[in-house]
């Protein structure tokens, strides 16, 4: 997302409520409860801060 995009969010949040009721809705679906939680490919799952290393090894096993 670049920066005008996120000011478009800002600027009108009732826009993109529905956007934001279905990533919860599928979160829940995917047992996620936590903050940071990165879905990579609806197979690969981070979660926490995790280095730059783990990012890139489970970005390359999705593209494999």
């Amino acid at each position: 997302m670049n920066r005008e995009e996120s000011l478009a969010i800002l600027r009108d949040p009732p826009k993109f409520a529905n956007d934001v009721r279905s990533d919860e809705a599928t979160a829940k679906q995917l047992g996620i409860t936590g903050a940071p939680f990165f879905v990579i490919d609806r197979k690969y799952a981070l979660s926490g801060a995790q280095p730059t290393d783990v990012f890139l090894n489970a970005l390359n096993q999705a593209w494999q």
